[in-house]
């Protein structure tokens, strides 16, 4: 199983392959500006990284290939800035917070299924390097939200498509279980 990560200039990517190890799963990195129209066929899943450039500037580059991975079912997840480009593509509205977010969060998530499963049952720490949010577009539901950010976590609807506005590469233990079960959800599809 191998899991394709577009990386949007992130250098926290070496932490997400170092999670996708610990699962037994083969990753490879493309940078966004040499993004592939279509996935290939030994993909399971597709992770897009956080960026430090606004979710405009890279979706144009990793939409065709986004696209393709959802209409193939291939399962997605995108973190921090690539929740706001999956959030972008689908109808959401980028915005900007006041002041930049950075530290670590208490997340409620509504829904502790799919890549959510096994988290506690209250309140998660998860840790957080933004200075945009993302809305929720009509084909989404909404599993997490914080003080900070009202769509901390969401899902497209009957689609194994997932963004997260926090960084489970950053967050320990928890981030840990939500690559596990990102992973098993890649090893059924």
């Amino acid at each position: 199983m191998k899991i394709l990560i577009i990386n949007n200039d992130d250098k926290k990517v070496r932490l997400i392959r170092k999670f996708l190890k610990l699962e037994k799963c083969d990753s490879e990195v493309v940078n966004y500006k040499r993004c592939k129209k279509h996935v290939d066929k030994d993909i399971s899943g597709l992770i897009i990284s956080g960026s430090p450039h606004h979710a405009t500037i890279t979706m144009p580059y990793e939409k065709d290939l986004i696209l393709d991975a959802v209409q193939k079912k291939i399962p997605v997840l995108g973190i921090c800035g690539g929740h706001q480009v999956l959030g972008l593509l689908f109808g959401g509205k980028v915005g900007n917070h006041k002041k930049p977010v950075k530290g670590y969060y208490k997340i409620k998530f509504m829904k502790r299924r799919c890549i959510f499963n096994e988290l506690p049952e209250k309140l998660s720490i998860m840790f957080e390097s933004h200075r945009n949010y993302v809305t929720l577009p009509k084909s989404f539901e909404l599993l997490g939200t914080s003080t900070k950010t009202k769509n901390e976590a969401m899902k497209m609807k009957r689609k194994s498509v997932y963004g997260v506005q926090f960084h489970p590469e950053m967050s320990g233990y928890l981030g840990e279980i939500i690559f596990k079960n990102f992973c098993n959800i890649c090893k059924v599809k």
